[in-house]
């Protein structure tokens, strides 16, 4: 009797990505973790508005992605640059960074375009890494992707991305990501 719930306590200490395979998660399940996951964050300022972000190339995340867009925008073409993006993170090269933005209009700025684009790095250890290319957002995808190296060593602990997102008060953010906390099926996932 004490093995039964030693195991079904290591079970519920386990998280449900790590126990059901995507195609059985909620809608319930995959809004937690686009919100609180290892994958994950918020970014808050005392001055500027948060921003919700999340690493949107671990296999996770596009599973959860993939279970929101079935469930809430069936009907919105995410567009064909989504197609590419998808297309980029296929080639397994590429580290995306999602931000939810819902207005658009920023990302059309010539100036505000300038800043994401000079302004965003990826540090991994002591390493920086310039963005690579950037997907704004779309009537069918309201996150603004960023897309950096995939460039991740033995011994690296963490992901911080120094982004700039248009059209806030206060652009400049930090997000870090702890590799280790990013556990997917037995391995870390980014």
């Amino acid at each position: 009797m004490t093995a039964f719930f030693l195991i079904a306590l290591l079970l519920a200490a386990e998280p449900f990505w790590n126990t059901k395979p995507p195609a059985d998660w909620s809608i319930e399940e995959v809004t937690s973790m686009l919100r609180q996951s290892p994958w994950s964050t918020v970014s808050a300022t005392s001055s500027g508005p948060p921003i919700r972000a999340h690493v949107a190339s671990a296999a996770p995340m596009r599973e959860a992605e993939a279970k929101e867009r079935q469930a809430f925008r069936t009907r919105q073409d995410p567009g064909a640059s989504f197609e590419d993006y998808q297309e980029m993170l296929a080639t397994g090269k590429y580290i995306a960074l999602a931000v939810l933005l819902r207005d658009a209009i920023p990302t059309s700025d010539g100036v505000e375009v300038r800043s994401l684009e000079h302004d965003s790095i990826l540090h991994v250890g002591r390493r920086s890494y310039k963005l690579v290319t950037h997907f704004p957002p779309t009537s069918g995808d309201p996150y603004l992707r960023y897309i950096f190296p995939r460039e991740i060593k033995p011994g690296d602990k963490s992901l911080l991305f120094d982004i700039y997102v248009p059209g806030i008060v206060y652009p400049q953010r930090h997000i870090e990501f702890d590799l280790r906390e990013m556990k997917y099926q037995g391995k870390i996932e980014y």
